[in-house]
């Protein structure tokens, strides 16, 4: 690995976004957050962070970052979930 200790510290901000195609019926489960084990969207929101705030431990010669925030969004859509992860 590259040593970057002498680099100077700068900000930017990484996004990413998925679309998950689904029956709409299932887009209404997520709508209510009424399943069975609880609410999906608000496990896979603390599901994004915590990946973000591991992403060295995850991805192989990864080297630590400061992270000053990580969000991840839902927008439910007909048949389709957009989600948009922001570090």
């Amino acid at each position: 690995m590259k040593d970057v200790g002498g680099k100077p510290e700068s900000f930017r901000t990484a996004r990413a976004q998925a679309t998950l195609r689904m029956p709409s019926h299932c887009v209404e489960l997520l709508r209510s957050g009424e399943t069975e084990k609880g609410d999906p969207l608000a496990t896979s929101r603390v599901a994004g962070i915590l990946a973000a705030k591991r992403t060295d431990e995850i991805l192989p010669l990864c080297h630590p970052l400061p992270l000053q925030r990580a969000e991840v969004t839902f927008a439910l859509g007909d048949g389709e979930v957009v989600v948009t992860a922001v570090a």
